[in-house]
């Protein structure tokens, strides 16, 4: 009874469902649901809202089944996305990582790392300095950094006596930070390709560097499939001094300024009088 969209196996069954039609949305109920690559999904489907929560409320008649969802994407624009605001509304775990060289946990985050260039023609040398230590960390030591990775949830709670844990903290506390209280949140991820397999950090402070000298399309590229942070979308307002500063001379009456090939005019009748101009 399978096909190519519905599948049966031992103990179940599962579908795909083109997250673009409405009817794929509301013609199943499902215990287990993964949602892929949502900042591409369209915000409404078939007049019905928003289709990540059209699937999510076909698992409502799971719940006491236990119903789970796994929502995993590379995000998209700020304020729009839906995996931040899930990984935002969660409880923001990321990896930490024993220093080879004195066993204190640190992240791996883009803001420290080091030898970053921004020229072309420059050689970059990609690495960390563990904070306590003052150890050089480089690619070669990535393979054990991940196999000894730890999960460690770092939202900023309200409450003074759940801190959010600092980038780098002693061996010794890792316990009391594995521990922390989530306040009832939903586990969410966070990861970059700086853990990846198959990446070589080299690569990524080339791509780094790429972005740096490249327009807002490659920057963009480099936040979001590199980092696998959101964009935020800046409008720059108009600088109105620097606008007017940058006007030519006025010309005085009937005088064609230098370098002109072509003068066009126009002329707007209003009734009783009319508005005209030459360009040059």
């Amino acid at each position: 009874g399978s096909t190519n969209t519905y599948k049966r196996f031992s103990g179940g069954r599962g579908g795909f469902v083109n997250a673009g039609s409405a009817k794929g949305l509301q013609m199943v109920s499902a215990t287990l649901i993964v949602l892929e690559e949502t900042p591409n999904w369209e915000t409404d489907v078939g007049g019905r809202g928003d289709p990540v929560g059209q699937l999510r409320k076909r698992q409502i008649g799971w719940e006491l089944a236990g119903a789970k969802e796994l929502h995993n994407s590379t995000p998209g624009i700020k304020g729009s996305c839906p995996i931040t605001r899930d990984f935002d509304a969660g409880d923001q775990r990321r990896l930490y990582h024993p220093c080879p060289h004195c066993g204190d946990y640190l992240r791996l985050d883009y803001k420290q790392l080091q030898g970053l260039v921004d020229g072309r023609g420059a050689t970059p040398d990609p690495h960390f300095v563990c904070p306590s230590c003052f150890g050089r960390i480089e690619h070669r030591h990535k393979p054990a950094l991940v196999r000894a990775g730890v999960w460690i949830p770092t939202f900023v709670s309200e409450r003074s006596d759940n801190p959010a844990p600092a980038w780098w903290f002693k061996a010794g506390e890792l316990d009391a930070w594995r521990a922390r209280d989530v306040e009832g949140r939903q586990p969410s991820y966070h990861l970059w390709q700086i853990v990846s397999p198959s990446v070589d950090w080299a690569y990524i402070a080339e791509q780094h560097r790429d972005a740096q000298l490249g327009d807002q399309a490659a920057k963009t590229v480099f936040s979001q499939q590199i980092l696998g942070e959101a964009v935020e979308v800046v409008v720059t307002g108009v600088q109105v001094d620097a606008l007017l500063g940058a006007r030519e001379q006025l010309l005085a009456r009937d005088q064609v300024p230098e370098g002109a090939y072509l003068l066009t005019g126009s002329v707007d009748l209003n009734g009783s009088f009319a508005s005209w101009a030459v360009w040059a």
